[in-house]
């Protein structure tokens, strides 16, 4: 049981994790189209 609990608290580590690379990328995509948008 006391395993399955730091399992748990892993996974959710591991999906923040995800979450900010998710939004780091999204930011970045957002920020060079915006970019490529004024020089055009």
């Amino acid at each position: 049981m006391k395993n399955l609990l730091h399992d748990r608290r892993k996974y959710q580590r591991y999906e923040t994790e995800l979450d900010i690379i998710f939004h780091v990328k999204y930011y970045l995509q957002t920020k060079v189209y915006l970019w490529m948008r004024r020089r055009i």
